[in-house]
């Protein structure tokens, strides 16, 4: 038997992806400032060197940055937990055409599960959230799921003076993809406030 057209369908659905967002990308921005992925003109050790040197100004220069925090880690799953409707109301909000939204969520939603306990078996359970492993494009897609959560906790630190003050502009956290870094100092009592994630319109969890 001749398996080398079934050998060739992953090669060819990740071809399809490609192509599907190809078509996308003149609608598709990372706007969030702090977000180091997927951005024309922006690279990964831009963070070490941002890093770097305000440890630089910390040491060297205690009254610029009287104290200085820095707390790292990844979102936990964050392929697996990305939500098809943040992602497709991000590409609403773009103006994506609607064909190239239903053609990937097409594409998707197709691959379903089924569960099974010796005869008894469930309906197919179609996906509602996660990205497909493997697929070039779902670094991509991860980063415009988030962008908007992303810009809303840009705004609110902006806001209440949250990170860390660099003239007059607050520096609250840096991203690269699913990894990050939260920068803040520490400041009068009372001067913090952890009830952002209450007023996010968006369902925005970081897993610490």
């Amino acid at each position: 038997m001749d398996f080398r057209p079934i050998g060739i369908l992953p090669v060819l659905s990740k071809l399809y992806s490609l192509v599907l967002h190809r078509l996308a990308v003149p609608f598709l921005e990372v706007s969030a400032k702090n977000q180091y992925a997927y951005k024309q003109g922006y690279q990964a050790d831009e963070i070490l060197f941002i890093l770097r040197q305000l440890i630089e100004k910390h040491l060297e220069w205690k009254q610029v940055l009287a104290s200085l925090h820095v707390v790292a880690g990844d979102i936990h799953k964050a392929f697996d937990w990305t939500d098809h409707r943040i992602l497709l109301q991000r590409w609403h909000h773009a103006r994506v055409p609607r064909i190239l939204q239903a053609a990937w969520l097409r594409e998707t939603r197709r691959q379903q599960t089924l569960v099974r306990q010796g005869t008894t078996e469930s309906r197919a359970i179609q996906r509602r959230r996660s990205l497909i492993q493997g697929d070039p494009v779902s670094p991509a897609l991860f980063c415009h799921a988030i962008d908007g959560p992303l810009q809303f906790f840009e705004n609110v630190g902006q806001h209440r003076q949250w990170g860390l003050d660099l003239d007059g502009k607050r520096l609250g956290i840096l991203l690269f993809a699913d990894n990050w870094w939260i920068l803040f100092d520490i400041g009068p009592p009372g001067s913090r406030d952890d009830g952002i994630l209450d007023e996010s319109p968006w369902p925005l969890v970081l897993d610490l």
